[in-house]
């Protein structure tokens, strides 16, 4: 196989020494929560069976095992006569993570025993087939599925054996961890009553505690801020919005495929306003209604700080929300194209990168346009969004350029079909401050944004 049992598990060792000191530093968490917070709000996530959480380490060597990895157990370490004692001896003198599986563990055992030093992986393997011929087909099969459909830890956006998974991972907990920090201290702050799990899905709800409490702070914050704006008698500012976007619980979007970089799995990415959803037609997305005031709080940014070509001209149906990702080369679908984007954070780098002449020629009667890979760079212009707001097509090519720190992006365009939107979801945005379109002001509004080149 390479090189001995007796080595191999000799490094392994050494190995495991260094993942133990990393996992052994983050396992005795206070009864506060993972992060130190108060746990009034936010679910704790230190005990087992409650959102179990390790190391990165830890993921990474469960995630590269096989039905045929050699193991072994140390003696029973649960207290004698308990359901966990009679369980772990179920699977103590299992040789391979086939067996163990087989004899009753689970993925998140192997986790939480290799975490805690009861489980060691000696760093070789049995052959498939004696594999097989030991636990049998249908157990090694079942082996297969389980560590096939292993995801690795919240919040990953590759794959725990690539190479950019570990600095991903670590920038998105930090992340994470700070907005729940300041969501707690803003909910203190408004007042906010915590609500259950239960209370949650009792409401039908399908968000889970933690995205459910950033997404009503963020609202009710928003509130206050449009309330004190028209009281100070101010613009809504680009303070206001990133303070905004600092409190709102992003989603996990896997179904924008064309903005993605090879390997990844999700962006962070929510939509406001009407849009095509799937399989449900135009309509107003849910988070909208749930969470009016933020939608709110946008649009009135719009209107009060609209780019002069577009001033009193620009209409939208929707805002596309980023954080964090750059998005790769690629055009808008479902665009009718004219639309503002701006960024918002504490980022360097982050430009917005744009090919203003990727458009369909003037006299072509179909959509003739050349491969996006085949566009060049030098055909392109850098824009600062962070310091202007830029009006462009978004069914050109577009993309992100490299960051670091928090960056968000805001973008308000207009869905194709838009005029489908029902009357009762229509009045609803147009309440909400949404800039609604029609034919004309469509018409009039491309002319205005596509008259040259940005």
């Amino acid at each position: 196989m390479g090189r001995s049992l007796q080595s191999a598990a000799s490094a392994q060792s050494r190995k495991e020494k260094r993942v133990l000191k990393v996992i052994k530093e983050g396992a005795g968490k206070s009864a506060k929560g993972p992060e130190g917070l108060s746990g009034k709000y936010v679910p704790k996530r230190s005990q087992r069976g409650e959102g179990l959480k390790f190391p990165l380490e830890v993921y990474q060597q469960i995630g590269s095992c096989k039905p045929g990895t050699l193991i072994k157990y140390a003696p029973n370490p649960k207290t004698k006569g308990s359901k966990s004692f009679s369980r772990y001896a179920k699977y103590e003198k299992s040789k391979t993570i086939g067996e163990s599986i087989k004899n009753g563990t689970k993925v998140a055992d192997l986790l939480w025993e290799l975490q805690r030093g009861y489980l060691t992986i000696l760093g070789s393997e049995r052959a498939e087939k004696a594999e097989v011929a030991a636990i049998g087909q249908k157990a090694f099969d079942e082996a297969i599925y389980k560590l096939s459909a292993f995801n690795g830890p919240r919040g990953i956006a590759f794959d725990i054996r690539d190479e950019r998974a570990a600095a991903q991972h670590r920038l998105d907990e930090e992340w994470r961890t700070k907005k729940l920090q300041k969501c707690e201290r803003v909910a203190r702050e408004l007042k906010l009553q915590p609500e259950s799990t239960e209370q949650i899905e009792a409401m039908h709800i399908p968000e889970d505690r933690d995205l459910r409490f950033e997404r009503r702070v963020c609202d009710a914050w928003c509130q206050r801020q449009i309330q004190k704006a028209e009281k100070e008698k101010r613009k809504v500012t680009h303070k206001d919005v990133e303070e905004a976007l600092s409190l709102w619980g992003f989603g996990q979007n896997a179904g924008r495929l064309n903005v993605l970089q090879k390997g990844q799995k999700y962006a962070y990415s929510d939509t406001l306003g009407c849009i095509r959803r799937l399989s449900r037609g135009i309509g107003v997305t849910e988070v909208t209604k749930r969470y009016p005031n933020f939608g709110r709080l946008l649009c009135r940014w719009l209107k009060e700080n609209l780019p002069n070509e577009v001033k009193g001209k620009f209409v939208c149906s929707a805002i596309n929300l980023n954080a964090n990702y750059a998005a790769v080369l690629h055009r808008d679908g479902n665009n009718e194209g004219p639309s503002i984007i701006r960024a918002f954070g504490n980022f360097k780098g982050g430009a917005l990168r744009y090919w203003p002449k990727d458009r369909k020629p003037a006299k072509a009667k179909a959509a003739v346009r050349p491969k996006l890979e085949t566009l060049q760079r030098k055909d392109s212009k850098a824009f600062d969004i962070y310091r202007r707001t830029l009006v462009f097509d978004g069914t050109r090519g577009h993309s992100v350029e490299p960051f670091q720190g928090v960056r968000y992006s805001v973008v308000f365009f207009t869905c194709m079909g838009y005029g489908k939107c029902s009357k009762t979801d229509t009045a609803a945005l147009k309440k909400w401050g949404f800039p609604w379109p029609s034919p004309p002001k469509m018409k009039e509004l491309k002319k205005l944004a596509f008259s040259g080149d940005v």
